[in-house]
């Protein structure tokens, strides 16, 4: 590991290094994973939590296009 990094530099790699680094899992599958754990998570939750209905729950209709408007006037 000490010839791809040197002292503090990060230098690009070949996908070829990083799994000889790595080869225990695939990066898609440690993503996959812990999104799935997530995902039990998020079921586990009761209906009124935010992240729940977050997560699960649509909104309804459909969002104003462009800049939001300015809510607040300003003091000059």
């Amino acid at each position: 590991m000490t010839d791809i990094l040197r002292g503090r530099d990060w230098r690009k790699i070949h996908n070829e290094q990083f799994y000889d680094l790595h080869p225990s899992r695939s990066i898609i599958g440690v993503i996959k994973s812990r999104r799935m754990r997530w995902a039990g998570y998020v079921a586990r939750m009761g209906k009124r939590r935010g992240t729940y209905s977050a997560v699960v729950v649509r909104p309804a209709g459909k969002s104003k296009l462009g800049r939001p408007k300015r809510r607040w006037e300003s003091a000059n």
